[in-house]
């Protein structure tokens, strides 16, 4: 399992790797996409892959290049919470209760590892938890439109 770690700087780093997310020529042109045999396309502009330990918890992970007017970014599922368990069942992932509950457990993992940095909760939708750095923001989400709830790491 790959090794990502967050820099207090906002450096995104994987098994020691520097994450160019600037701009999806700037991604697939790294030594990160070269060496990774695991990548999957999501769409045309993402990638994915399915086992990143970030703060020894396991995550699949989606790269997201900067794009037009898209800040980079990279959105996390939990690998260890019911809703990764529901995930290809949609009945069983379609329910507000599992997602609520994901946000929460997620809320509180956040929590524990920066307690500092908690900025407050999202009034607006898509609602959720958001945790400021000098070099952007972690926001805890669930999407009831969507059917997602997962860690998004953003940079201005």
């Amino acid at each position: 399992m790959k090794k990502m770690i967050l820099e207090e700087n906002g450096t995104l780093l994987i098994d020691g790797i520097k994450i160019e997310l600037s701009s999806y020529e700037e991604f697939i042109n790294s030594s990160f996409f070269k060496s990774s045999d695991d990548l999957i396309s999501v769409g045309e502009y993402y990638f994915s892959t399915k086992n990143v330990m970030w703060h020894n918890e396991p995550f699949h992970v989606q790269f997201r290049p900067a794009i037009f007017s898209i800040n980079k970014s990279v959105f996390l599922i939990s690998k260890t919470g019911d809703f990764y368990k529901k995930i290809n069942n949609w009945e069983e992932r379609a329910n507000v209760n599992v997602l609520m509950h994901e946000e929460k457990r997620l809320y509180e993992w956040m929590m524990e590892k920066y307690p500092d940095n908690y900025k407050g909760e999202l009034k607006n939708p898509p609602y959720g938890h958001v945790w400021e750095f000098l070099w952007g923001e972690i926001t805890v989400q669930s999407n009831e439109r969507s059917f997602t709830s997962g860690i998004y790491i953003e940079w201005r």
